[in-house]
């Protein structure tokens, strides 16, 4: 835990996963226009190893640049402003948004709204906007203090299969009638399935390994469950849409060649399997079309406004809280063993699926 006036943050190596670190430094001078904030907590999951694997190709490890080859992962959650330099931010605001795996972090804001904060850096303004909105607790009508733990785990997730499922809508699912989601015990899928699940305009099918097999049957989202060395299994005689969260060449190569001419569209969204990627692996059937949520972010709140896109979304958020809640315990870790534990067991896929885990540095 860092002292009074150090702060703590934990590295990988870029080309390396497995070599990571703790290192202790002292506390950042701020300079005008800037604030100093406290992290207090952060969710991790799956989809922080998805940043990193996709760390240079969608530019996570610009957020918060290291030298030396280290790599900095973001993460979802709750910091305070310790020390502030920007006019109309005052010093105990909270904050939530996206933040490196440390004790503290250093925003230069270029604008604030009554509910939403931009951040400016100019490290940051190449990379996609979304990600440089940080949410101003006080002012947001959907904030509760009892359920932070919560929205930092699933609010980025459910954002995430809130548009894939009217991404999927809005195309009319390519005619399908099933909707094959790999990764199923990862909390993004959930989030998927309840969606897909509650429009009932397709059978919901979850890829798992064995071991989370009884645990994605009694979520009650998916209509059918497949372990991964059974997707020879799956029906080939009806129109099936595959969304990937895994990553996994192999998988997505049996999906593609079992449903062939009948896989009507395919979706790549996450790399949960992030040892088992391959670039530009050729496969039978439609070309694996790349879900990045910032992108359709954008779009909706360009085609919909800002007021009905969160008014939609907030009713999505609400229906989803209960089957998470259900079927998902909170971990808590602190430290840096805590953290390096629960990063690894994510490197290794060894977690426990029916979990959730909030870490502080």
């Amino acid at each position: 835990m860092s002292s009074a006036d150090s702060m703590q943050a934990f590295h990988i190596k870029q080309n390396n996963f497995h070599e990571c670190r703790c290192v202790e430094t002292a506390l950042p001078a701020i300079g005008p226009g800037q604030l100093l904030l406290k992290v207090d907590s952060f969710a991790f999951s799956a989809n922080n190893i998805t940043y990193a694997a996709y760390g240079d190709i969608l530019g996570y490890w610009h957020f918060y640049p290291q030298s030396g080859g280290w790599g900095q992962i973001p993460v979802w959650g709750f910091a305070d402003v310790i020390e502030s330099a920007v006019d109309g931010v005052a010093i105990g605001e909270r904050l939530f948004g996206y933040w490196p795996m440390a004790s503290h972090a250093v925003l230069t804001p270029k604008a604030l709204e009554a509910d939403t904060l931009f951040e400016g850096a100019e490290s940051r303004q190449q990379l996609n906007s979304f990600y440089n909105r940080y949410t101003r607790c006080a002012a947001d009508p959907g904030y509760r203090s009892d359920q932070e733990d919560w929205q930092s785990i699933f609010r980025p997730l459910g954002l995430t299969a809130f548009l894939l499922d009217e991404h999927l809508a809005e195309h009319q699912f390519w005619d399908a009638e099933a909707i094959i989601l790999s990764s199923a015990s990862s909390k993004t899928s959930i989030s998927v399935a309840h969606f897909l699940h509650q429009r009932a305009a397709c059978k919901v099918v979850g890829l798992t390994s064995a071991r989370h097999l009884n645990f994605v049957e009694q979520l009650g989202c998916y209509d059918e469950v497949v372990e991964y060395g059974l997707i020879e299994s799956l029906r080939e005689d009806r129109p099936s849409i595959f969304v990937d969260m895994s990553g996994n060449a192999t998988v997505q190569m049996s999906v593609h060649q079992q449903l062939g001419s009948n896989l009507t569209q395919s979706v790549s969204v996450g790399g949960t399997h992030w040892t088992e990627i391959r670039p530009g692996l050729a496969l039978p059937g439609p070309t694996p079309e790349f879900f990045f949520a910032p992108d359709h972010i954008l779009q909706r709140l360009s085609s919909w406004g800002a007021q009905d896109f969160n008014l939609r979304f907030k009713d999505a958020w609400l229906s989803l809280m209960p089957r998470v809640q259900a079927g998902i315990q909170i971990v808590r870790g602190q430290g840096q063993a805590a953290t390096e534990d629960v990063f690894r067991a994510f490197l290794e896929g060894t977690p426990s699926a029916n979990k959730g885990y909030i870490l502080s540095l």
